[in-house]
Parts: C-alpha cells; structure tokens; sequence
C-alpha cells in the first residue's frame, strides 16, 4: 500500500524513503512529508519513531498504489518510497 505522510521532528536523518521539509512550526520542529509504500500504517508509524525518536504523527493516509505528490513536492523518485525493509 501506499501512504502520504507528514510528521513533526526538530531532527533530520538519513532515511531508505524521500522526504521534504513542508514547513516549521516556530518552536525548531519542523514539518516533513514522505510517500511511503508500507503493508500498513503502523509499521509507518514504527519505524518514523525510530528513525525520530521525537516524531509527532501528522497525517498517514493511504493513497492509490500510483500516488505521485503535487508539484510542491519536486523531484518525486518512485523507487524512493520504501521503509528500507523487506515487504
């Protein structure tokens, strides 16, 4: 399945998925958004908290399988959605 995501942190990290940075929110957090292809929300979830231990969830909707962000979000990579694990 495919996931829209978007998460507060005031951390940015190496991640296996692409992300941007979609806004702050005044207290050094910032808001980031990801495509992410997962076989359901909550090992989204997992592995946002452990990549960012002080994530705070947004938003984590399913979306169609061929889902591509607007263009607000450039250079949307397809083979860069994955949780780096096995599906």
């Amino acid at each position: 399945m495919r996931f829209w995501v978007s998460w507060w942190t005031a951390n940015e990290v190496e991640t296996p998925f692409q992300y941007w940075v979609s806004g702050f929110d005044g207290n050094d957090r910032m808001s980031l958004c990801a495509v992410i292809d997962a076989p359901d929300s909550n090992k989204i979830e997992e592995k946002l908290s452990e990549l960012y231990p002080d994530m705070k969830m947004r938003f984590c909707e399913a979306r169609p399988s061929d889902y591509v962000p607007g263009d607000r979000f450039p250079g949307f990579d397809p083979l860069m959605c994955s949780l780096g694990e096995e599906k």
